[in-house]
C-alpha cells in the first residue's frame, strides 16, 4: 500500500521537498499544504514595487499549483492552512480558506514535513493591530501598504529594521517624495556587514533623502490624533503617517510546538542531520532547522534559498532511506537598490573576534566614473592557514555574479594564494585592468611578503600625532577639499622626487601612517619609502575614501 505524506508549507523548501519525495518515489501519495493562493518556489522583490502603485504584485514562482500538481502528480492545496497536528493519531487537522464557516478537516498522514518557513519579527513596543502599522512580508502586504498610501495625508514613514527589505522598502518610498524615516538598534545598517562597509551604504541612503536613526530603538508606541508617536530609547520622538515594520524573520514553529515537538537552537526545531524532528514520523526542512556553519562548525540560522533547497534534498533523501547529503552552510546577504548593491558571505570581523579566529583584511577597490570607485571589497582570510573566512562588497552593480565567486572559492576552502594564482579574464567594463577577485589576492600576497603593511579605519582613533606621522599623499586639491585630522600633505609625485634626491622631510624615529584616495598610491609610497630604508610603514586600507564615509554618517 502507497504511503501518504503531507507537506505543510508551499514555499521554497515545501515544493522543492514535494518534487524531490516524487522524483524518488513514483508510488507515494503527496498532498502539499499552502495557506495562501499561490505556492512559491523562486525569491522576491516586494520592497522595491512600494515606488510606485502600478507595478503588478504577483509571487515569484516557477511553476503555478496547477502546473506543479501536474508536472509531479502532487495533490496541491492552495488556500488550505493546517491549523493542528494530533501526532499520536497521524492527524492533520486542516481549514480551507474557502469554507465560509471556516470548518477544518482532517487528513491522515504516514510522514509529516514540516516547510512553515519564517514569520516576522514584531518589536515589543508597537501595539499590536495598532492602526497604520503593517508588516512587510507577503504580496498582500504591499497591496495594503499601498492602499494606506493612497491616503494624501500620508507623507511621513518609519521604516524599523535596517534589513535588506527595509533599506528597499526605504529607498522605494524616498522614490515617491515622501519623508522616510530608517530606525535600527543596531550602530550600523545590514548586520551582515562590519560597519565600515555598511557605511557605504548610509551614505548612499541620506543621499536618497532617507534620515538615519541609528542605534536607537523603540520604547513606546501611541497613536496621537492622525498619526503615531514612536519614543525612543533616548526619549525622543519620532512623529509618522505610517510604520513598516522591517525588523527581520524568524523561524515560524507554532504548529510544531502546539504538537509537542522539541525546539532547538535559534527558535528552530530539534532534528537530525536528515531532518527527523522529536516525532520520528516528522521531519523540518528549510527555515525550520538550524545548519552548522562552515567557518565556525557551530549551528547556525541562515536560511538561504540555496541552504533551503539543500534542507528539502535531505528531508525527502531519508524519507526514502537514501544517506543524507549534509554540508555546511555558508551565511549570504544580498542587497540590491537602484545604483548600489551590497552583499556579505562568509563570517564578518564581529563575528572572527567573537569567535577568536586570528585573521587578516584586505580592501580591493575598482575606480569608476569621475574616479569614484565602483567596486569595494574587503575581504577576511585566516592568519593561521590562510583561508578566506568571509567577504563583504559594496557596487553600482552585478553583485549576486560577484557573491557567488566569492562563496565558491570559501566554500572550495581556498586560501588567499589560490587568488593570486587564478586565471581569470579582464572585465569588459574595465578594458586592459586586472579581474578583481585575482587583485584581491595580489593584494594579500603583498601583505603576505611583507610588502605593504595596512592600518585601518578603526586604528586611526589610537594614533598619536605627536608620536606618527599621519601623510596625505593625494593632491594639494585634494587635500585642501578635506583631509584626516592631524595629516600633513606629501604629493605621492613630490615624495618620490625627494626620496631620489635624498632630501625627504619625514623624521626618522617616527612610523609613517599614508593614506591615498583608494589606497593605491599609499601602496606605491609606502613601497618607495620601504625601498629607502624605512621600516614602520602603514597604508590605510580603503583609503579616504572609505574613511570619509565611515565617518561621516550618523551613529545615532
Amino acid at each position: 500500500m502507497a504511503r501518504k505524506i503531507i507537506v505543510v508549507g508551499g514555499s521554497l523548501s515545501g515544493s522543492a521537498a514535494a518534487a524531490r519525495i516524487r522524483n524518488l518515489d513514483s508510488q507515494a501519495e503527496i498532498i502539499l499544504l499552502e495557506r495562501e493562493a499561490t505556492i512559491s518556489s523562486a525569491g522576491t522583490a516586494w520592497p522595491g514595487l512600494l515606488a510606485d502603485d502600478t507595478t503588478p504584485v504577483r509571487k515569484q514562482q516557477n511553476l503555478s499549483a496547477e502546473e506543479f500538481q501536474r508536472q509531479y502528480r502532487v495533490d496541491v492545496r492552495v488556500n488550505s492552512e493546517a491549523v493542528s497536528i494530533r501526532r499520536f493519531r497521524r492527524l492533520v487537522e486542516i481549514r480551507p480558506a474557502s469554507d465560509i464557516e471556516g470548518k477544518p478537516y482532517k487528513e491522515r498522514y504516514d510522514q509529516l514535513v514540516l516547510a512553515t518557513g519564517c514569520v516576522p519579527v514584531w518589536p515589543a513596543a508597537f501595539p499590536p493591530d495598532m492602526e497604520g502599522v503593517f508588516l512587510l512580508k507577503s504580496p498582500a502586504d504591499i497591496q495594503k501598504i499601498r492602499a494606506a498610501l493612497g491616503n494624501l495625508s500620508v507623507r511621513r514613514i518609519l521604516i524599523v529594521g535596517g534589513t535588506p527589505v527595509g533599506l528597499q522598502a526605504a529607498e522605494a518610498l524616498a522614490r515617491r517624495g515622501l519623508a522616510v524615516t530608517l530606525l535600527e538598534k543596531s550602530n550600523h545598517v545590514l548586520a551582515a556587514l562590519d560597519p565600515d562597509m555598511a557605511r557605504v551604504v548610509e551614505g548612499h541612503l541620506v543621499q536618497k533623502g532617507i534620515n538615519l536613526r541609528l542605534s536607537r530603538q523603540a520604547r513606546r508606541v501611541e497613536r496621537t490624533g492622525g498619526y503615531i508617536m514612536t519614543t525612543l530609547d533616548d526619549d525622543s520622538t519620532l512623529d509618522s503617517d505610517l510604520v513598516i515594520l522591517a525588523c527581520g524573520l524568524k523561524p515560524d514553529i507554532s504548529l510544531a510546538v502546539a504538537a509537542g515537538l522539541k525546539s532547538g537552537p535559534f527558535g528552530t526545531l530539534q532534528t537530525t542531520a536528515g531532518g527527523q524532528t522529536s516525532d520520528k514520523r516528522i521531519f523540518a526542512a528549510g527555515a525550520l532547522a538550524a545548519d552548522i556553519d562552515l567557518i565556525s562548525n557551530k549551528a547556525v540560522w541562515a536560511p538561504t534559498p540555496s541552504s533551503v533547497i539543500h534542507q528539502a534534498r535531505r528531508v525527502a533523501d531519508q524519507l526514502n532511506d537514501f544517506k543524507a547529503d549534509v554540508r555546511p552552510a555558508l551565511a549570504i546577504t544580498n542587497l540590491e537598490l537602484p545604483g548600489l548593491e551590497a552583499g556579505a558571505v562568509g563570517v564578518s570581523e564581529n563575528e572572527l573576534i567573537a569567535l577568536r579566529i586570528e585573521y587578516n583584511r584586505t580592501y580591493t577597490m575598482i575606480p569608476g566614473n569621475e574616479g569614484q570607485p565602483f567596486l569595494i571589497v574587503k575581504i577576511l582570510w585566516s592568519r593561521q592557514n590562510r583561508h578566506l573566512l568571509g567577504a563583504q562588497l559594496v557596487s553600482d552593480g552585478s553583485s549576486s555574479e560577484r557573491l557567488a565567486q566569492l562563496a565558491l572559492a570559501i566554500q572550495a576552502r581556498q586560501t588567499v594564494d589560490d587568488l593570486s594564482r587564478l586565471d581569470l579574464p579582464h572585465e569588459s567594463s574595465r578594458p586592459g585592468r586586472r579581474n578583481w577577485l585575482l587583485q584581491a589576492g595580489l593584494l594579500a600576497q603583498n601583505q603576505l611578503r611583507g610588502l605593504c603593511r595596512e592600518f585601518s579605519i578603526y586604528d586611526l582613533a589610537s594614533l598619536d600625532t605627536s608620536r606618527v606621522i599621519l601623510v596625505d599623499v593625494r593632491s594639494r586639491e585634494e587635500f585642501l577639499r578635506g583631509t584626516i585630522p592631524g595629516a600633513i600633505n606629501l604629493p605621492l609625485a613630490d615624495l618620490v622626487v625627494s626620496l631620489q634626491e635624498g632630501k625627504i622631510n619625514l623624521p626618522p624615529d617616527k612610523p609613517i601612517y599614508l593614506f591615498s584616495d583608494s589606497g593605491r598610491q599609499g601602496y606605491l609610497a609606502s613601497r618607495q619609502l620601504m625601498l629607502s630604508g624605512r621600516k614602520d610603514v602603514f597604508n590605510l586600507a580603503g583609503g579616504y575614501w572609505l574613511y570619509s564615509r565611515a565617518i561621516s554618517q550618523p551613529s545615532g
